[in-house]
């Protein structure tokens, strides 16, 4: 058992077991290579998202061009339908004034001319035209077919790309949600590590403080202070503690021995800490307490000083075995301190000094 859980819980209590470490096996949580291999999934996905937009704009630029050409391939048509039109009136025209016997133009002339030498040229001359301008249509008609086929085939792609784009979405926020879990799951186990430190800093004091008490029985000691108080200020010391659940009350005997010895020292020190328990005016002006009840707050005062002192500890987790040790290092920030304190107050509780 150790010491400071001894304080706290007495000696019939069982020491708290610290968290187990994580196997090597990764069972307690994702490995290292699992983070990797979530990370790898969103780079993945996030490729396959990037293609996805690159097929979509490539096939609407398609898109537009053949819709251009479209419309182009239209206009000839239509540019093509009013030559042929106009083309039919004015044959109509020069074979009438030609048989009239008016002046026409030496297109119109041979045609009446070839007209009259054979009277079915005129009607394969408009026939060959028209054969023309029927091919030209086909040809047109064949290409917008062939833009139909294209546009169907691109909105095909860009369905395609657009599904892919989802799955490619939505195994990225998988992968995310993968990554966000190994992430937690290592912030986790790097907290259990802590902990873990913590704990064995605590056993490694423990031990320490141990073997001075072994040394303090066989009549040295490796700090050199042995605990002794009055009756009265054991006392009062008792009832400060049980203002804070948890609290050894050794330990602000040890704090009130190192600091004034037990008030006796009424000096102010260099920092300027004042009192039986040695507070920063600025620290008991927050953390202070009415001791005695007599409606005032005195620095001075043993009763509230010692009564702020355990409301200070408690405030800073004086009343846990496990923060114990934080608590007094926040009343004075030094390890030796703390170790010197913790080992008055060993001996404060086994009755090593007259009650």
């Amino acid at each position: 058992m150790g010491l400071i859980a001894g304080l706290v819980l007495g000696p019939s209590a069982s020491a708290a077991t610290a968290p187990t470490a994580p196997t090597a096996d990764g069972t307690a949580g994702p490995s290292a290579s699992s983070l990797d291999q979530a990370k790898q999934q969103v780079q993945s996905a996030a490729e396959q998202v990037t293609a996805a937009e690159q097929e979509v704009r490539d096939a609407t630029n398609q898109l537009q061009q053949l819709s251009y050409l479209v419309v182009t391939l239209h206009n000839q048509q239509a540019v093509a339908q009013v030559a042929l039109d106009s083309a039919r009136v004015k044959t109509r025209q020069a074979i009438r004034a030609a048989y009239e016997g008016a002046v026409v133009d030496p297109t119109a002339t041979l045609l009446a001319d070839l007209s009259g030498k054979d009277p079915g040229l005129e009607d394969q001359v408009r026939n060959h035209r028209l054969a023309d301008i029927a091919a030209r249509t086909r040809k047109l008609q064949a290409a917008n077919d062939r833009l139909n086929d294209i546009s169907k085939q691109a909105s095909a792609r860009s369905v395609e790309a657009v599904k892919a784009a989802a799955r490619a979405l939505a195994a990225a926020d998988i992968a995310r949600g993968g990554l966000a879990t190994a992430e937690k799951t290592s912030s986790d186990l790097q907290q259990a590590a802590m902990v873990a430190a913590q704990r064995k800093e605590l056993e490694r004091l423990n031990k320490e403080l141990e073997a001075s008490l072994a040394s303090l029985s066989a009549g040295t000691s490796g700090i050199g202070v042995t605990a002794y108080a009055p009756a009265d200020i054991i006392a009062l010391y008792k009832r400060g503690a049980l203002t804070c659940p948890g609290l050894p009350w050794g330990v602000l005997a040890g704090i009130g021995q190192v600091e004034t010895n037990h008030g006796q020292n009424k000096n102010v020190s260099s920092a300027g800490a004042m009192g039986p328990m040695q507070f920063m005016p600025a620290t008991f002006a927050v953390y202070g307490v009415d001791g005695d009840g007599d409606g005032i707050k005195d620095i001075l005062d043993q009763t509230d000083a010692v009564f702020s002192a355990a409301h200070y500890l408690c405030v800073n987790g004086g009343g846990n075995a496990e923060t114990l040790y934080d608590a007094i290092f926040h009343y004075n920030h030094l390890d030796s301190y703390v170790r010197e304190v913790l080992s008055l107050a060993a001996q404060y509780q086994a009755g090593k000094q007259p009650t």
